[in-house]
């Protein structure tokens, strides 16, 4: 047998694969090792290139190889199938390196947020679903191309999947507004990962996830509220961690009439105080009489927490520290049946 007329199609597909192994080594070696080293946030899109040029070159070389080799003469009719079959491996090759660079620059954004830990939360909750919107669509993509790349016409198939699509959008409404919603809300980000929010029927918990279909709130009773994300989307929730520096705290009560104000002002304020330095707070409390309602006077203890999950805590103790100094002082409390005095 004549290996003479084989030597060039080897030399071209070792010279292009050889080099590819360089380039892959030189970039493995000088980019994404001190990336990793350096815990950088774009090493895992450096190492979703690091298989590109060696590949691409492989395959390049394949190709010319086959292209100098004694097969294109002797086997004509066979070499545009092989061609189609490299033109495959390019489809592929590019879908794969466009996946893996999307979840690379995802998880970018992830490394950058490790040392907030709800952040890191947030951006992992978001990324997820967006991670599988790419991915999907990134391989409905590199599909339509390779049906191209083999001669095959994707104009029915568009065609088709646009009626399909239509009459699956009927048959799944319901989970499409619930995922519809769950995606938009991942991009209008009304709360995040972690913020303390109160919904419209009174009920107060942290939000955990919001998915493909449901969003989840940890009530304070520990128990996990589960909610649609089409129902969630469209309920008017109150987000206590925006404003984030503080938050007002009000704490009501009621006193009898025989009771010295100024000497229950001061006892609340003092109360107010202790709470606010033990619990932390900001700024200085306030009282205001408000209310001469039946049985006693009503007044409010304004406080300041630092943040919504002190907010209960801080309104707690001020109440049973300003109740502790009025039965201390004997401050009369509201007797039952007892009408505000009439004024003339």
């Amino acid at each position: 047998m004549d290996f003479q007329p084989w030597l060039q199609p080897i030399g071209i597909f070792s010279a292009l694969a050889g080099c590819g192994i360089l380039v892959h080594f030189l970039w493995m070696s000088f980019v994404v090792g001190p990336l990793k080293r350096r815990s950088s946030p774009w090493a895992p899109v450096s190492g979703a290139f690091s298989g590109l040029v060696w590949w691409g070159l492989t395959l390049a070389g394949v190709f010319h190889g086959l292209e100098a080799s004694p097969l294109a003469e002797d086997y004509p009719k066979v070499m545009p199938l092989v061609h189609k079959g490299i033109v495959l491996g390019w489809v592929f090759l590019a879908t794969l390196i466009a996946v893996r660079v999307a979840d690379g620059l995802l998880k970018a954004r992830e490394i950058e947020a490790r040392e907030d830990f709800l952040k890191l939360r947030d951006i992992q909750t978001r990324n997820s679903l967006l991670r599988k919107l790419l991915t999907a669509g990134i391989y409905s993509i590199g599909a339509l191309y390779a049906i191209r790349a083999v001669g095959g016409d994707v104009t029915p198939l568009l065609a088709g999947g646009t009626v399909g699509g239509i009459i699956l959008g009927l048959a799944l409404q319901d989970s499409l507004s619930h995922f519809f919603s769950g995606l938009f809300m991942n991009l209008d980000r009304p709360a995040r990962v972690g913020d303390l929010i109160r919904l419209d029927d009174g009920r107060e918990g942290f939000l955990e996830e919001i998915g493909w279909r449901y969003t989840r709130i940890r009530l304070w009773t520990d128990a996990l509220l589960v909610i649609p994300n089409g129902k969630f989307a469209t309920a008017s929730v109150v987000n206590l961690n925006k404003p984030e520096h503080d938050l007002g705290v009000n704490v009501d009560a009621l006193v009898g009439y025989s009771a010295d104000l100024d000497l229950v002002e001061r006892l609340a304020l003092e109360a107010a105080r202790e709470a606010v330095a033990e619990h932390g707070g900001e700024g200085e409390p306030k009282v205001r009489f408000r209310t001469m309602a039946d049985g006693g006077i009503g007044f409010r203890i304004i406080v300041r927490a630092l943040t919504p999950e002190s907010s209960h805590a801080l309104a707690s103790e001020v109440l049973r520290r300003t109740h502790r100094k009025l039965r201390e002082h004997d401050v009369p409390f509201p007797a039952a049946g007892v009408q505000p005095p009439k004024i003339t």
